[in-house]
């Protein structure tokens, strides 16, 4: 059950921005470091109250990690001029690798429907100390042991970032992301798997 509970809601994610009938803007992105490399494609759909964002994404570490990710949240701006809330859900699906026990020969299934919940800030002009624009940003997705599926237990993310906004439509972005992952296998075989990474990289609006 809890299998096609997550295969309904992942399906969900992945679609459900083609229901909304206002012309979307997207932004495409990609960041890396050393040995990591991930990219997005996202749908930002206006509303009369805020607007939807939908999209897809993928990251790849070859020692750690590697799956894929949907989302779906709703983002306004209602309360603070500058500042924009979201709140949705991400779903992430793929492979964690346990190093401390031998390396990818030991993996296990990284699958969740998690709560997001994030925030971005343009700085105002007057606080900038450069002259291009700057919004930094931040997102916690947090995934109880019901919203976890095939050998995941639990899954907490926090990330906090910054764009800068170098020409109209592009952007040089920094990135830093802590994830914490459980996992339980059906023979009994625990592990956790603790990740901090910063990440560069550059993305588009259009």
């Amino acid at each position: 059950m809890k299998k096609l509970f997550f295969s309904v809601c992942l399906t969900f994610l992945l679609t459900s921005g083609v229901c909304f009938a206002a012309d979307p803007s997207f932004e495409a992105g990609v960041r890396v470091n050393h040995e990591t490399v991930e990219g997005n494609f996202d749908a930002i759909i206006p509303t009369g109250i805020g607007s939807i964002v939908t999209g897809l994404g993928g990251t790849y570490n070859e020692e750690d990690f590697k799956y894929w990710n949907a989302k779906f949240a709703a983002k306004n701006s209602n309360f603070t001029p500058g500042l924009q809330y979201i709140l949705g859900f991400k779903g992430l699906y793929g492979i964690a690798y346990d190093n401390k026990k031998g390396g990818p020969n030991k993996d296990s299934d990284l699958a969740v429907i998690g709560f997001l919940f994030g925030a971005d800030y343009e700085i105002p002009g007057k606080m900038n100390p450069v002259p291009i624009p700057i919004t930094t940003g931040f997102s916690v997705i947090a995934a109880p042991k019901p919203l976890c599926f095939q050998d995941t237990d639990t899954y907490f993310e926090i990330g906090m970032g910054m764009k800068f906004h170098v020409i109209k439509n592009a952007m040089v972005t920094l990135d830093y992301r802590f994830a914490d992952m459980e996992f339980e296998k059906d023979n009994g075989y625990d592990w956790g798997k603790e990740h901090h990474m910063f990440l560069v990289g550059y993305a588009m609006k259009f």
